[in-house]
C-alpha cells in the first residue's frame, strides 16, 4: 500500500501547499508542481496520480470552488470513495468561507466534517497523523507496539489523584521526574490522552526538548514551529526581551490550547533544576493569569522538584516515578512476547527479568534480540542490552564524584540492600 496525499488545490493557493509540502514532504504528498510535467497538466495524468494515493485531500477556497479542474478532480474521487478505494479529507483554508457556502457539494457537507484550517502548520500535523494511521492500518504490530502500555497502575491512580483533587486551583502543569528512559514521557502521555483530553490518543502529543543552556526564547521558539504564528524575523522582535517573552510564549500556549494540541516537555535542567526549584522564568509562567485555564505543560523531567512545590504552587502537579517492579516488567515482558508472536518458557523469562533493573526498554531489547536471532543469543548478550541503560547512573555519579562527602556516602549506601531513611 502507498501511502500518499492527493492535495486539490486551486493554484491561488500555491503558496498555502507549498508550506504543507515543506512541513510533510514530497514523499507523502502528490501535487501538480511537484508530479506534473510543467506546461503538461494532463487529466490522464492526474488521474493516474489520484489512482496511486490511498488520500485526498481537499483544500476548499473561494477559488478552488470555481476551479473546474478541481471540480473534475472532486468528481472523479468520489467514484473512488464510493468503491473505498482513497479517504477523503476537505478542509476549509479560506477565511471569507464557511461549511454553508452554496458550492460546497452537499454529499461533502452531509458525510465530511469540514474543518477550518487556515493555518498550514495545524493541518501539517493533522496530515502526519493520517499517514501514520494509514501505516498502522497496514501494520497494526506497529499501532499495538506505540500503545502498549504496562506496570504504571499505581502511578496513573496517584496522579489522576493529585490532578483532580483541589478543583479550586485549575492546574496548568504536570511534571513527572524520574531517571532518563524510566517511562517519564509514557506515563504522561497515557495521563494526558486519558484522563484530560477525552478520546485522545497518546501518540499525538508533540515533543518538546530544553536544556540547560535554554531559556524562554528558546520555548517560544519552539512553540511558534509547531503553530507556525509567526516569522522567524518577526518572533524574534516579540522575544527580545523579558516581558516580551513572557507575552508571547503565553499567546502561543493559549493558541496551542484553542487548536486542542498538547507537548510533552522532554526538560533536562532547563524547567527544573538539580537543587528541586523552578527556573524563575517558569514560575513567571505558571502564575501569569493570562495563560487560560487548562493543562499546557506536562513536564518529563531529570530532576525532582522539592517536595513543598504543590504546595507553594497549587496549580502544578509533581509526581517521582521509581523503576518498574519485577512483576511489573513480567508483565510487560509477556505483553511484548505475545505482540512478536513469541512463546517464551518461564524459565527462560525469570533468567531476564532477574537480571534486568526495571527499565521498560531493557524488556523491548530483549525482546526484539530474541526475535532477531534466539533465546540463547540474546542470554549470551544479556550484559550488552542491559548496559545499554547504564548512562543514568553513569550520569548520577558524575554529577557527585567531585563531592567526596557525598560520593562516600554513595559507596556506603551500595554496601546494604535496605537502609531506612530514619536509620541513615
Amino acid at each position: 500500500m502507498t501511502h500518499k496525499m492527493f492535495i486539490s488545490h486551486s493554484s491561488v493557493q500555491k503558496p498555502y501547499v507549498e508550506e504543507l509540502v515543506k512541513l510533510i514532504g514530497t514523499n507523502y504528498l502528490v501535487v501538480d508542481k511537484y508530479t506534473f510535467e510543467s506546461g503538461k497538466k494532463l487529466w490522464e495524468e492526474i488521474r493516474t496520480s489520484i489512482n496511486e494515493c490511498n488520500h485526498f485531500v481537499y483544500l476548499i477556497s473561494k477559488e478552488a470552488l470555481a476551479s473546474n479542474w478541481v471540480k473534475q478532480e472532486i468528481s472523479y474521487v468520489r467514484e473512488r470513495i464510493d468503491d473505498d478505494a482513497i479517504n477523503f479529507y476537505p478542509v476549509i483554508i479560506d477565511e471569507t468561507i464557511d461549511i454553508d457556502h452554496p458550492n460546497i457539494s452537499k454529499w461533502i457537507k452531509k458525510e465530511y466534517l469540514i474543518n477550518k484550517y487556515i493555518n498550514p502548520h495545524i493541518l501539517s500535523i493533522l496530515l502526519k497523523r493520517n499517514i501514520l494511521r494509514s501505516i498502522w492500518k497496514e501494520f497494526p504490530s506497529l499501532q499495538e507496539q506505540s500503545h502498549l502500555f504496562i506496570g504504571r497502575d499505581e502511578e496513573m491512580l496517584e496522579l489522576s489523584k493529585l490532578y483532580f483533587e483541589n478543583r479550586g486551583y485549575s492546574k496548568n502543569t504536570i511534571i513527572v521526574s524520574g531517571l532518563n528512559s524510566i517511562g517519564r514521557k509514557r506515563l504522561l502521555r497515557e495521563f494526558v490522552s486519558k484522563r484530560v483530553v477525552v478520546k485522545g490518543d497518546s501518540t499525538d502529543l508533540i515533543d518538546i526538548r530544553l536544556t540547560d543552556t535554554d531559556s524562554i526564547s528558546e520555548f517560544a521558539i519552539q512553540l511558534n514551529d509547531i503553530l507556525g504564528q509567526f516569522s522567524y524575523d518577526s518572533l524574534l522582535l516579540n522575544i527580545n526581551d523579558k516581558e516580551n517573552s513572557l507575552t508571547t510564549t503565553i499567546s502561543l500556549l493559549n493558541q496551542l490550547h484553542e487548536v486542542k494540541e498538547n507537548i510533552i516537555i522532554n526538560d533536562d535542567n532547563c524547567i527544573v533544576k538539580s537543587n528541586g526549584r523552578l527556573t524563575e522564568w517558569f514560575v513567571d509562567l505558571v502564575k501569569d493569569s493570562r495563560l487560560c485555564n487548562h493543562l499546557h505543560c506536562s513536564i518529563a523531567s531529570r530532576y525532582t522538584p522539592r517536595p513543598d512545590l504543590s504546595q507553594i504552587f497549587p496549580h502544578i502537579v509533581t509526581l517521582q516515578i521509581h523503576p518498574l517492579t519485577n512483576n511489573n516488567m513480567e508483565l510487560l515482558f509477556n505483553a511484548y512476547s505475545k505482540l512478536r508472536e513469541l512463546s517464551i518458557p518461564n524459565v527462560d523469562m525469570r533468567f531476564f527479568i532477574d537480571k534486568l533493573s526495571g527499565y521498560p526498554g531493557q524488556v523491548l531489547s530483549i525482546i526484539n534480540s530474541i526475535k532477531q536471532s534466539n533465546i540463547a543469543i540474546a542470554k549470551k548478550d544479556i550484559n550488552k542490552l542491559i548496559c545499554q541503560f547504564d548512562h543514568n547512573y553513569e550520569s548520577v555519579l558524575s554529577e557527585i564524584k567531585d563531592d567526596s562527602r557525598a560520593f562516600q556516602i554513595l559507596i556506603l549506601l551500595s554496601n546494604f540492600e535496605f537502609i531506612s531513611y530514619d536509620y541513615l
